[in-house]
């Protein structure tokens, strides 16, 4: 299936917004002014993926696999017929600058 050119285009725009941080219970999700917050347990892994179990008050109980690839990552969204991929970052460091002389 090809979609038109303008469709194309449309739905490019849409990808490239979404921002995931995880902690160790939460993930945080952010699409522009949208922000959700999500519980997750983690039921399974090794060294290509995780298997989540998400607690979210619109989807209810879910399992969400997170596949790893180099220093990015991808899920499925939806229904399962789009992957989103994500640059893995490293956490800001929390230590607070010695101060000089």
């Amino acid at each position: 299936m090809t979609l038109p050119a303008n469709k194309t285009i449309k739905l490019r725009r849409l990808f490239g917004k979404l921002e995931l941080r995880y902690t160790a219970t939460h993930c945080y999700a952010r699409l522009g002014d949208y922000v959700s917050v999500n519980r997750y347990t983690v039921v399974a892994k090794d060294e290509r993926s995780a298997a989540l179990i998400v607690f979210n008050h619109l989807e209810g109980k879910h399992i969400v696999q997170i596949h790893f690839e180099g220093d990015h990552y991808w899920i499925i969204l939806g229904s399962g017929r789009i992957r989103e991929f994500f640059r893995r970052v490293s956490p800001r460091s929390t230590r607070t600058p010695k101060k000089k002389g």
